[in-house]
């Protein structure tokens, strides 16, 4: 049982634990756990939030996401006690359900225990729609029943869903229903005869429409022409999931090759390889070194995280932003390289969060970059190139 005395509580927020670990059980009252309260925590294995606990995440206004439990690598259990509505989360994406993102990325032993709530019994087609992405995106947490029932839900009821979504001018929640599964054309089309009152809803409409278009052009090549091109469809499609991004390139969804020193391509076919998407190569651990081409513009949240084993990446000069948490937890990663000419646009966010977690990290640039001027002021070695 915990003691009173481990955590800093304000008003009901509970803004810090520090408390000895191992099994905590959060007072009953506390109504918001802050973001970042149990950062870095590692001693804690079991954590149980009262019922009375209604918002977790960052305060109310504020623009950045902190995790509460980032960094807790012993946390096995997260238990919710009683709830009978719904915790909302910072992050509005993941909102609606106590399963949200209460950290950066969950050990595969993490177990959440929570109620179970049908959807059928929720009023409203946003929070449907969040609570089955969520579940989809965290499936390893939760029983595969619960995520089956809610995907054959949405899958049965996507028409009226979608109808909502588009009355309610959510564009954000339905841009999750269209990526949740592939979505047929005349899915696309009908969604378009309801949008003319809703400019963003139709460009969001029009763009799934428009990279439809694009993967069916992209698997017509003749059979002559893809033995000719080893950056051919055919055979990247054996070591790359990719998609069409809205910019009419191609965004890296997920690695299956089996090398262990991985040079992305620059084009697939024709096409522009310019994205690194979330979670790309995310608990990757024969991943020893990556490099970027210079085609790529942006990473996604978390696409090497975790990869425990990765020690060398160098990126692209031409990138344009990457998230904070992109390196999350490389423990062993000893090189960034990162040109003189790259003008990342949050360079800052870059290092400050992502690289924290990278205790063996020497950044190597040109002398006179930026990145050495970064590396200066927050002590981390560099190295000119």
């Amino acid at each position: 049982m915990s003691d009173p005395s481990d955590f800093i509580i304000e008003n009901g927020v509970l803004t810090k634990y520090v408390g000895p670990g191992g099994d905590v059980v959060i007072p009953d009252g506390v109504t918001e756990i802050r973001g970042a309260a149990f950062e870095r925590c590692k001693t804690v294995s079991r954590v149980s939030i009262p019922s009375s606990v209604e918002f977790m995440g960052y305060e109310r206004g504020e623009e950045w996401y902190q995790p509460v439990f980032a960094g807790c690598s012993s946390l096995c259990e997260i238990r919710f006690l009683g709830h009978t509505g719904f915790v909302w989360t910072a992050s509005e994406k993941w909102g609606g359900h106590p399963k949200s993102t209460l950290m950066r990325q969950y050990p595969q032993k993490l177990v959440i225990v929570a109620p179970f709530h049908r959807l059928a019994e929720i009023p409203d087609a946003s929070t449907k729609v969040r609570m089955t992405f969520g579940y989809s995106q965290n499936r390893a947490l939760f029983s595969d029943s619960i995520e089956q029932e809610y995907s054959a839900y949405i899958k049965k009821n996507k028409k009226n869903l979608a109808k909502q979504l588009i009355e309610n001018d959510d564009a954000v929640t339905l841009k999750d229903l269209l990526d949740y599964s592939p979505q047929k054309q005349e899915f696309i089309d009908a969604c378009l005869e309801l949008s003319d009152n809703h400019p963003e809803i139709r460009a969001l409409l029009l763009m799934q429409k428009s990279s439809i278009k694009s993967d069916m052009s992209m698997d017509s090549f003749s059979v002559k022409e893809l033995e000719r091109d080893p950056f051919s469809p055919s055979e990247m499609k054996k070591i790359w999931n990719y998609v069409v991004h809205e910019d009419g390139n191609l965004a890296i969804k997920k690695y299956k090759g089996h090398d262990t020193e991985i040079i992305i391509p620059d084009r697939i076919g024709k096409k522009t390889v310019a994205h690194i998407s979330t979670k790309a190569f995310q608990y990757n651990d024969q991943i020893i070194s990556v490099r970027m081409p210079d085609t790529i513009l942006s990473v996604g949240l978390l696409a090497f995280a975790d990869c425990k084993n990765l020690k060398s990446v160098v990126l692209s000069a031409q990138i344009l932003e990457i998230t904070s948490d992109v390196f999350f937890d490389c423990e062993n990663l000893e090189e960034l390289h990162i040109a003189k000419k790259t003008k990342i646009i949050n360079i800052k966010s870059l290092f400050t969060f992502s690289l924290s977690f990278c205790p063996k990290l020497t950044i190597i640039s040109p002398s006179g970059s930026a990145a050495e001027k970064y590396a200066g002021k927050n002590k981390i070695p560099f190295v000119a190139e």
